[in-house]
């Protein structure tokens, strides 16, 4: 027999000594065992930084709400302290229908009749909520959006001391769609787009017409009607269904680590107002920027306003005259900061060095109102009005997810060069003001 090629042999033997190790493995292991246990595969919740915060996941029937509402029967242009607040409640019929009911009080500050009494009913349909209950993606509540049909029902004020023309609002209805969304376990924010129509009434005293006598003998009534349409916003307290509870870090949601050294804010909770005596358009912007590395900011705000109203008032024994404002009014606020605990919470480990924190500012705000009416020699230094005031505040900021921001707060501020029976001391004014928008 002619002998192999060396080639040959030398693959035969790395062959032999593989198969022999495998076998020496084999060898030294007992058995291949295959277990199964039994057991219930439970189902696993994930709960991201939205579900956490609007509480999509948390049912709730009932919700009793106490808020903050803007613009609900028309901003002022002269003076800048208006606000409305609300306390009410809202009960599910199933899941995608409730019952919403409030009543609330409206404030103006310069106005001749300073508040308005009102209560509202609103149907509402959360128009995809059962689609979302189906899939997974929310538990039976109240985040989410709605169309709604809104009535509202206004006091009439005591008006037996006034002398003049006052035009009062009656009744309104109103479509709309918003959406709504809880804020943790126990806030709220509603923001909606509203148009339907509202019933006014025009009240006009009647005079004696005696020589000296400057009696009401009686008042003249007109109804008013028209369309009306407008943009509200509603921030404050919720109450109802079971408390969430997740290790989901706040942070997730407030941008804590983010280092931010400035700001760029658009302001959503004051947009547009139409009504059959009031045309009201307001863009809100502010930049923040801060000092250094220091706990130090500057915050500069500027607001636009465009406004037409229509009034006619009577005077004692006098022509009834009509007026009509139409102008722009421009408002600035230059605000230095102080975030007082943003160093302790870097301290320990709770913020990187931003603009989310709690912070005391000294706040001067500068406010100037144009008109485009034509007045007479003797009234035209009305055409342009400014007003200046200073004070302090204290306040809260947090960025919201990546764009966006709440900024709320209160203090008083002391006029310069007006005085108005504005509060409890002439000339003083206080603060009230919360913002919810887009942030840069």
């Amino acid at each position: 027999m002619k002998k192999q090629p060396l080639i040959l042999r030398k693959l035969m033997m790395l062959a032999l000594g593989n198969i022999l190790t495998i076998s020496s493995l084999l060898a030294q292991t007992d058995s291949l065992k295959l277990t199964q246990e039994s057991g219930t595969l439970q189902a696993q919740t994930f709960v991201s930084a939205a579900d956490y915060v609007f509480m999509t996941r948390q049912e709730a029937k009932c919700l009793l709400k106490v808020n903050y509402g803007s613009m609900l029967s028309g901003r002022s242009l002269l003076n800048d302290f208006e606000y409305t607040l609300e306390a009410g409640g809202e009960a599910k019929l199933n899941a995608s229908f409730s019952i919403n009911g409030a009543v609330g009080y409206n404030h103006k500050s310069e106005q001749l009749i300073r508040g308005f009494w009102y209560g509202q009913i609103e149907p509402r349909w959360y128009y995809n909520m059962a689609k979302r209950i189906a899939q997974g993606k929310s538990a039976n509540n109240f985040s989410g959006n709605y169309f709604s049909f809104k009535y509202t029902q206004f006091t009439r004020p005591n008006t037996s001391q006034l002398d003049r023309t006052t035009i009062l609002p009656q009744q309104r209805l109103m479509l709309a769609l918003g959406t709504q969304k809880r804020m943790f376990n126990h806030g709220f924010f509603d923001f909606s787009f509203n148009a339907g129509w509202q019933r006014d009434i025009d009240r006009t005293p009647n005079y004696s017409q005696l020589p000296g006598v400057n009696r009401i003998d009686s008042w003249s009534e007109t109804p008013q009607t028209g369309f009306v349409a407008r943009s509200e916003i509603r921030l404050g307290l919720a109450l109802g269904g079971e408390k969430q509870k997740t290790n989901l870090p706040a942070c997730e949601i407030f941008k804590c680590f983010d280092e931010t050294k400035s700001l760029f804010k658009i302001d959503m909770t004051k947009l547009f107002y139409v009504a059959p005596n009031n045309v009201n358009v307001s863009l809100s912007t502010a930049y923040e920027r801060k000092i250094k590395e220091s706990a130090w900011s500057l915050n500069q705000e500027l607001r636009i306003d465009y406004n037409y109203r229509f009034e006619r008032y009577v005077y004692p024994v006098a022509s009834t005259i009509t007026t009509e404002s139409n102008g722009l009014a421009f408002r600035y606020v230059l605000e230095p900061r102080y975030y007082y605990n943003l160093k302790k919470r870097i301290r320990e480990g709770k913020s990187a060095n931003n603009l989310s924190a709690n912070y005391v500012a000294l706040h001067n705000y500068n406010r100037v109102y144009h008109t485009f009416l034509k007045f007479r020699p003797e009234t035209a230094i009305n055409r342009t009005q400014f007003v200046t005031a200073i004070g302090a505040v204290w306040g809260i900021q947090r960025r919201l997810f990546t764009n966006g921001f709440f900024d709320g707060k209160i203090g008083l501020v002391r006029k310069l060069n007006e005085q108005f029976h504005d509060f409890l001391i002439d000339g003083v004014e206080p603060v009230l003001d919360l913002k919810i928008g887009f942030a840069f």
